[in-house]
């Protein structure tokens, strides 16, 4: 049974509710997993799987409990209609005493949503989520550790490199006339299997933002960082590439950035490229993807001399926070959804305004895991990756763990779980990724056959980040755990 909810946390999306009775004072987080029950016109609708309520005291303390007393919960979204905005009850979560109110059953909590109206007795869970029913269809600092893995049509494969940190240049009086700043850039050298430090000077707004914030480094993809600035422009840069020209680097500003109506554009999860060659290739493709429900893409060198944006706004509300990567095997657009139950794709081949979704059917789940590492997984907050293996054609599906680390507000990775996706859509747990390295940063994630960089050994997983930098492997001993080595702070 308990490996079964285990498994509906790894599988769903999970939203969290803070709810205060004012009638008793108390507050409650709730957490709430959900997932695809079904696609309708390629529509997603969700279904509540799973609740779990913790009583919050003034020190923060969140203690699990399946007794709220006397009182029943609401739970209800928000839905956009256009122009319009819809409550479908109060947007806002709230309790009530149940004895001022005859009929409400105590100690319940009532889900009001577009996708499912039910309700569950907190005294069942975890064996039951009762009576949940499908509703009617109502009509940052900059970031200084990036990786980028360079391959373009007039290269060999090089060698994966990320930025370790980057200062003023010296003397002064050059920092502050010509605005440069110095790069300390770690490329691995496959045949002394080490890491080279290489200085490089560029630009200092690509690396520092000013007091006004006017540039802010937002991602980076195969080799070019994006930046965006308070114009609304987004720019692909080559100065952090380290093999780029020196004395000539590439500035590629792209159209001014359209907002959709309830949308935002300043806000960018990450940015996606299908090539390495913006600046002349006409079907290279810069895809965004912001913070909620918008997603753009467009072509910087195509036929059109005004190359524009074209933007999509997506319906549902699991993709808002995800990152977008490029396959190459499938030469499209893939966007997994949170909890990775979901995965949307944009075909560019068969242009459209919405995305193509995809379920994803969790198989070969790991075994039974132990309390604490349940309950730590249950504290953390998950991201998923989409990583594609370029040499062996493989699609993983990565899912990470990371909470605050303890007296500092920083990121740190607690667990990892990884599935080898088939193109069915069927998601095997795996401890083996043979001989690949997998990379995971704030640029695009992506792997390297171990065997082609000695430096490097297989079945590991790289985490680059400015929070942490760390190596995980599977520790044979104990299957489904893994160790973090290495694990160090990052500079903000």
């Amino acid at each position: 049974m308990f490996q079964n909810l285990t498994l509906r946390h790894g599988s769903g999306c999970m939203s969290q509710h803070l709810v205060e009775s004012t009638s008793t004072g108390e507050t409650f987080l709730v957490k709430q997993y959900r997932k695809t029950a079904k696609i309708v016109e390629g529509v997603a609708q969700m279904k509540t799987e799973y609740l779990m309520v913790y009583n919050l005291d003034d020190e923060g303390n969140a203690v699990y409990t399946q007794d709220m007393g006397d009182l029943t919960m609401f739970l209800s979204r928000v839905q956009d209609n256009g122009d319009v905005t819809m409550f479908l009850s109060k947007s806002e979560p709230f309790c009530v005493a149940t004895c001022s109110f005859t009929g409400l059953l105590r100690n319940y909590v009532h889900i009001l949503d577009v996708d499912e109206i039910g309700g569950v007795d907190v005294a069942d869970i975890p064996f039951s989520i009762a009576s949940i029913a499908s509703a009617p269809r109502w009509g940052e600092k900059i970031l200084l550790c990036f990786s980028s893995y360079l391959q373009t049509s007039s290269l060999r494969q090089t060698s994966p490199c990320f930025v370790i940190g980057a200062r003023p240049c010296l003397p002064l009086e050059s920092f502050y006339h010509n605005r440069l700043g110095t790069l300390s850039i770690g490329i691995v050298n496959p045949e002394k299997g080490c890491v080279i430090r290489l200085p490089k000077k560029v630009s200092v707004d690509l690396v520092h933002n000013d007091l006004n914030d006017t540039m802010v480094t937002i991602g980076a993809s195969h080799g070019w960082v994006a930046s965006l600035k308070n114009d609304g422009i987004l720019r692909l840069h080559d100065d952090l590439n380290p093999y780029a020209l020196y004395e000539d680097p590439i500035c590629i500003p792209l159209p001014p950035l359209v907002t959709l109506p309830h949308c935002q554009t300043k806000i960018i999860t990450n940015v996606s490229m299908s090539s390495s060659s913006p600046e002349n290739n006409e079907d290279c493709v810069v895809a965004v993807k912001f913070l909620g429900p918008q997603f753009s893409f467009c072509k910087p060198a195509g036929k059109s001399s005004t190359p524009e944006w074209t933007n999509i706004k997506i319906e549902n509300p699991c993709f808002y926070s995800s990152r977008v990567m490029f396959s190459k095997k499938d030469n499209m657009f893939r966007i997994p959804g949170s909890g990775g139950h979901l995965i949307g794709s944009l075909d560019l081949c068969e242009p459209n305004d919405k995305l193509k979704l995809q379920c994803v059917g969790f198989e070969n789940l790991p075994p039974k895991l132990p309390t604490p590492v349940r309950e730590l997984m249950d504290s953390c907050c998950m991201s998923q990756h989409l990583v594609e293996s370029t040499p062996t054609g493989e699609t993983f599906l990565v899912k990470q763990y990371r909470k605050t680390a303890e007296g500092v507000a920083r990121m740190k990775t607690e667990y990892l779980m990884v599935f080898k996706l088939d193109d069915e859509g069927n998601a095997l747990y795996t401890e083996d990724m043979g001989d690949l390295t997998m990379f995971l940063s704030k640029s695009e994630p992506f792997c390297i056959p171990s065997t082609s960089f000695p430096g490097f050994k297989p079945n590991r997983v790289h985490i680059l980040d400015f929070e942490e930098t760390a190596c995980v492997f599977w520790w044979m001993v104990s299957p489904s755990l893994f160790q973090l080595i290495k694990t160090r702070g990052g500079n903000s």
